[in-house]
């Protein structure tokens, strides 16, 4: 069924993408981690069985739309005897088939894709292949990772939905590949290197709809344009689904070059390594220091050597004639390009010896072509490629970071064992070899003419708040940002010279596994452990926490170490008894973060004017029992938890007062319900006031993106109203945000409102960000009246923006106030001129009618059945459904700070 030609080059990599070869980019499925979702799949039956058994100790990350664990690690798990690859596939296998609820696939649907053994780290890397029908799903599988002889970390992406049913593919690979080269970018070139396979590509609708397409994946070469092309064409119908290059160019802000590192910089002496020297009496090679032992009194050398062969694109490869025992290479023999370049890769090739001695761009010969006539560019193609000065820019064969950087994109290709190789990771490789060398945050210093660098490591960038698809140079600042944090971390600590080595270290062994932004950390910490145990952590677990955590690629994404899981109460029965509440504290790293040490609870039963406190219970195991007091009918009770360690208290939900959890007591009615799965409920909005502008009006309906705050899912179903909910929308790209110096609102229809005796409430589902309130005002209005608004700090100098971190219940007495039987809701966002956050996302609109006396409780609470009053009506949303997909999870989580971070350090 498969059409095996093997692509015989690798991959051409580079900096940046240039303008003139037209790039797409790979389907890309976005790793989102909610704390609340995590919370409810972490106390799931098929986990929790195995924390309980043969996994005890064991951590996970979940992936939130298959409800599998996305990375599992822990205490080394004895899987049987690991000393050859049948052992080791045998002890994976019975491992699959004695967790299948946890994996959710059988050993039969994984076949084996990469096994590979690293002696100096006593390691084995397996990737094993999802497979539906013998058709693998497009990244999808079992990463696995054994080492000191224990299994320690486990990548699971098995996709338990995956299928296409009997429709097999109904045109051919030839016909596949003539579609991608016919609708690709490339149709008049000639292609090479052809290949075809069949893969099923997962695709992401809404929520909780993973839907899959069996495609031909195709792959080919082409000289003019420079590319290697990956496109992916559907199996049946012959479309073009997507298609991007794995040719990544060059093109920025770099430094002109100098022997040191740039043309700005004075011409240094050097020994020149590994070139032949010729004689009368025979020839030999200089060793890494320059020196040769040769007979004799004239000598003939070039730049064709041992490790490296230099080509000059403008002319011929430098060649010179000297006496005597002494030869200086200058630009009268050779062009600067050519010395520079031959110098800056053994540079990087002598760091490579020491750090990955066994990959083949360390130990094979690669070719370095300069001079290449046209400008601002340099790439990796399984040789090296720099173009001559131009339009601007320096010759890019005059670098020492471009060189660094391009030798890098080899050094990440050739080392992959197991995994993907990764795009945005690749640059983000490419950075971290160059800096780890310079020290500098600055990639390239004097790329261009005018003196600057492409661009900066040292950036803020966070995952997945400013992932930008297919822009993998960009993209790749998330990593890299860690790496160099962490680079940087280790140097304050142990010196620049052993936190080059630390790095250098635990970069090359993290490579090998070909690791995502999403995998990356994880990749870190199964390279830094030295024992064949996770659950113990390892050397320098806390320095990446603190390297990685900041650009959300940390275990818990941007979130910290301690995590609280707690399903907030629902609407409860009048009752002279407390309503018992609980949590689970989840510590993700134990050795870098200290355990709560007691628990607390504050609750207000006047919306928040006064408040009382009491104490929670807090187990050695982290579990959290207390009560709130019972209340009469008709209160509203909001609380919050605190949690105390080390002297410092997070609270949950995360803004304690600003943002608590709310309930309604008593006996209801419910007298609308929207949930907007039927539509958009016949809402409307508008620009109150504000410049008139694409995106002024801001709110839409749909499934969130998840940027910048907001969530990735609704509360329930796939459809739910917000200020510019992220993504495409209506032909443009949105980040998530409201626009500043705007005044927006969406209001419900005429409600119509019984006649009848009974107060009204309010209650929705909510998931705001928005600054203080005395800056931006997020509002309720009923009938054009505030009823409700965001926490105003009165210019305390205090952080008091509202960040919910979960949906939250809303709670709201309201009333009919003009008596005609109607009421209109609004939702208003009101900016001021500066930051901007992410503003409202709402579902599940209700408004109830207490149908029992103010002030009353009931005369015995023994009955069950009355316990609670569901918000919801008869035949809504499953609201006791914790399935990943429904929205209506259980759960917040409390996110406890780095305050209480102890090191691991020696």
């Amino acid at each position: 069924m498969l059409l095996t030609l093997m692509l015989q080059t690798a991959p051409t990599l580079a900096l940046v993408p240039q303008n003139d070869v037209e790039l797409g980019a790979a389907p890309i499925r976005m790793a989102h981690t909610h704390i609340e979702r995590q919370h409810t799949l972490r106390q799931g039956q098929a986990w929790q069985s195995f924390v309980q058994g043969e996994g005890q100790g064991w951590q996970a990350t979940f992936d939130e739309w298959t409800g599998t664990p996305r990375r599992a690690w822990g205490p080394g798990l004895d899987i049987g005897p690991v000393d050859t690859e049948e052992q080791v596939i045998a002890g994976l296998m019975e491992l699959v088939s004695s967790n299948g609820a946890l994996f959710q696939v059988t050993a039969e649907q994984l076949n084996l894709r990469d096994i590979a053994y690293i002696a100096e780290t006593d390691t084995w890397l397996v990737h094993l292949d999802r497979t539906v029908n013998d058709v693998p799903v497009w990244r999808g599988g079992m990463d696995i990772v054994i080492k000191h002889g224990k299994l320690i970390m486990m990548g699971i992406d098995t996709h338990p939905s995956a299928g296409f049913g009997s429709d097999l593919a109904t045109i051919t690979s030839e016909v596949a590949v003539e579609a991608a080269r016919n609708q690709g970018p490339a149709p008049l070139a000639i292609h090479t290197d052809i290949s075809a396979r069949l893969v099923l590509l997962p695709v992401q609708r809404g929520s909780s709809d993973m839907r899959y397409r069996l495609v031909w994946e195709t792959r080919s070469t082409t000289e003019s344009p420079v590319g290697i092309w990956v496109s992916m064409v559907d199996a049946n119908s012959g479309d073009l689904v997507a298609f991007w290059n794995e040719v990544r160019f060059l093109k920025g802000n770099v430094s002109a070059l100098h022997h040191e590192r740039n043309p700005s910089s004075e011409l240094i002496e050097s020994p020149v390594p590994w070139a032949p020297v010729f004689g009368s009496n025979g020839s030999a090679y200089t060793d890494a220091f320059g020196d040769f032992e040769l007979d004799g009194s004239s000598f003939g050398t070039e730049f064709d050597g041992s490790y490296l062969d230099m080509r000059n694109d403008e002319g011929a490869e430098a060649s010179a004639n000297f006496s005597g025992d002494q030869m200086l290479w200058d630009s009268g023999q050779a062009t600067q390009a050519e010395i520079d370049t031959y110098i800056f890769l053994h540079q990087i090739q002598a760091w490579g010896e020491q750090y990955a001695p066994s990959i083949s761009i360390v130990s094979s010969s690669i070719r370095a072509t300069v001079n290449i006539d046209e400008a601002c560019n340099a790439f990796y193609n399984g040789n090296v490629n720099f173009y001559r000065a131009g339009s601007g820019c320096n010759n890019t064969g005059e670098i020492a970071d471009v060189a660094y950087h391009e030798w890098g994109h080899g050094f990440h290709y050739t080392s992959l064992v197991t995994g993907s190789y990764d795009g945005d990771m690749g640059e983000g490789i490419g950075d971290a070899v160059a800096f780890i060398q310079t020290d500098d945050p600055v990639m390239a210093r004097h790329f261009f003419t005018g003196g600057g660098g492409i661009r900066e490591v040292d950036s803020d960038l966070v995952y997945p708040d400013d992932y930008r698809n297919g822009d993998v140079h960009y993209n790749g600042l998330m990593y890299g940002g860690s790496a160099w944090d962490l680079l940087k971390a280790l140097e304050e600590d142990f010196g620049l010279e052993e936190a080059r080595n630390i790095s250098s270290r635990l970069l090359a062994g993290a490579v090998k596994q070909g690791p995502t932004l999403t995998s990356v950390y994880d990749a870190y910490v199964a390279a830094d452990d030295d024992n064949g145990d996770l659950g113990d952590g390892t050397p320098h677990l806390c320095y990446l926490l603190d390297a990685f955590t900041p650009h959300g690629l940390g275990p818990g994404g941007t979130d910290l170490l301690i995590q609280a899981g707690h399903a907030p109460l629902d609407n409860q029965q009048a009752s002279d008894e407390p309503y018992s509440l609980s949590a689970v504290l989840t510590n993700l790293a134990p050795d870098c973060a200290q355990d709560p040490e007691s628990a607390d609870i504050s609750w207000s039963t006047d919306d928040g004017q006064t408040w009382q406190d009491g104490e929670l219970s807090l187990s050695s195991d982290l579990q959290v029992d207390g009560d709130l007091p019972g209340q009469s009918a008709g209160t509203i009770m909001r609380y919050y938890m605190s949690f105390t360690g080390n002297g410092e208290t997070t609270n949950n939900p995360s803004g304690a007062f600003i943002n608590p959890h709310s309930f309604l007591v008593g006996e209801t009615e419910i007298l609308y319900f929207e949930d907007f799965e039927g539509g958009e409920g016949g809402y409307n909005h508008e620009l109150v006031s504000g410049d008139e502008s694409q995106g002024a009006d801001d709110w839409w309906a749909g499934t969130p993106a998840g940027l910048n705050g907001d969530p990735a899912f609704c509360y329930s179903g796939d459809t739910c109203w917000g200020n510019d909910l992220g993504g495409e929308h209506e032909g443009a790209t949105w980040n998530g945000t409201y626009q500043a110096d705007k005044h927006n609102r969406l209001s419900s229809p005429a409600i119509e409102i019984p006649q009848g005796e009974g107060p009204l409430f309010l209650q929705f589902r909510r998931w705001l960000t928005v600054e203080d309130g005395e800056y931006d005002s997020a509002q309720v209005l009923v009938d054009g009246q505030v009823v409700w608004g965001n926490y105003d700090g009165d210019n305390d100098d205090e952080n008091e923006d509202h960040v919910d971190l979960q949906w939250a219940l809303e709670t709201i007495a309201i009333e009919d106030i003009d008596g005609d039987g109607f009421i209109v809701i609004s939702w208003d966002l009101i900016s001021d001129g500066g930051k901007e956050l992410a503003g409202w996302t709402l579902d599940d609109v209700t408004v109830l009618r207490l149908t029992e006396d103010l002030g009353s409780t009931p005369d015995n609470n023994d009955d069950e059945s009355e316990l609670s009053t569901s918000i919801m009506p008869a035949g809504g949303c499953s609201c006791s459904s914790t399935a990943p997909d429904s929205g209506m999870l259980l759960g917040l989580l409390a996110v406890l700070g780095g305050v209480l971070l102890r090191r691991r350090r020696s």
